[in-house]
């Protein structure tokens, strides 16, 4: 199966991974072996479907990346290949896509970007509160589960990490590890980190 040029639609027709330099996604024992998305310049992420060996296909979404971004998205994908937990969202395969020259992140099917959410003001009631109560108790335990790993989220404050999904809200970018500090091993260093992402959490939710 070759890769094929943009249709005058719009919409990507099926190309197959990367093979020579991506890791090959799977979902449990099906591997992935081609994806199709509506391109739309103006977004960051777009719809389409993944297709598995088997035949069976399955919505996604495609996180959009610059060229230039090669390391970055490699990273978010290794990082949050990590974290296997519910409130995560998963992340399927990395592959640079040649006929938009970018890189993609294909992630499990969600909504929308909690940044498009907040947009739209609904009045408070007392089942949008409990639901509010329930989602914030849910990412302080996601958070916790990102730090038993030993990572650490430099992004928390943007609403634009976050997606709706039918359960509630999921964490999505993760990128960031001990590795990534200047003494990983420094129980201080580490704790500073862990507070910031808790008032980085903290100062998203006042966003909203």
């Amino acid at each position: 199966m070759e890769k094929q040029a943009a249709s005058i639609d719009g919409v990507q027709k099926l190309h197959k991974l990367n093979a020579e330099d991506v890791i090959i996604g799977y979902v449990g024992w099906e591997r992935i072996i081609g994806y199709e998305f509506n391109y739309v310049p103006s977004q960051s992420y777009f719809a389409g479907k993944i297709y598995f060996e088997s035949g069976v296909e399955m919505e996604a979404r495609f996180l959009k990346f610059k060229k230039s971004e090669e390391a970055l998205v490699k990273k978010i994908f290794t990082q949050t290949s990590k974290l296997n937990h519910v409130g995560i969202l998963r992340s399927f395969f990395f592959a640079y896509y040649e006929p938009q020259n970018i890189w993609i992140l294909c992630y499990d099917r969600f909504d929308q970007l909690l940044s498009e959410l907040v947009d739209d003001e609904d009045p408070a009631t007392n089942n949008s509160i409990l639901w509010c109560r329930t989602v914030i108790r849910n990412l302080l335990r996601k958070l916790k589960h990102i730090h038993f790993h030993d990572l650490f989220y430099m992004g928390l404050e943007e609403t634009c990490n976050y997606v709706v999904v039918p359960s509630g809200i999921k964490i999505i970018n993760v990128q960031n590890s001990l590795e990534d500090l200047d003494d990983p091993v420094d129980p201080e260093q580490v704790n500073s980190w862990r507070i910031k992402n808790l008032k980085a959490l903290r100062d998203m939710l006042k966003k909203t």
